[in-house]
């Protein structure tokens, strides 16, 4: 993704993953500020992990940025493989 890129991943999606609400999250990242470094240490849990999303993109003509929504996102390895561009050939 450029700079001018968000992603954005709804809640019922990240709780999935992490086990927490994005208030929770929120909460505990306020809790401990001095300890994270502005980044609510449950996000390091996506760090290194792949993901397959279904987004939808909007391109606004007032801004430089792309916003990208999550629609579903999985992390299921026979998804994962049925997609990766980088995956071996079948024999």
């Amino acid at each position: 993704m450029n700079p001018g890129t968000n992603l954005t991943v709804f809640d019922r999606d990240a709780f999935n993953y992490l086990g927490i609400t994005a208030t929770d999250l929120g909460a505990e990242s306020v809790k401990n500020a001095e300890d994270n470094d502005g980044w609510p240490k449950k996000l390091d849990s996506f760090v290194g992990k792949k993901f397959f999303f279904k987004v939808w993109i909007k391109i606004s003509e007032w801004n430089v940025f792309t916003s990208l929504t999550v629609q579903k996102m999985t992390d299921d390895p026979t998804i994962l493989d049925k997609y990766s561009v980088h995956r071996h050939p079948q024999v």
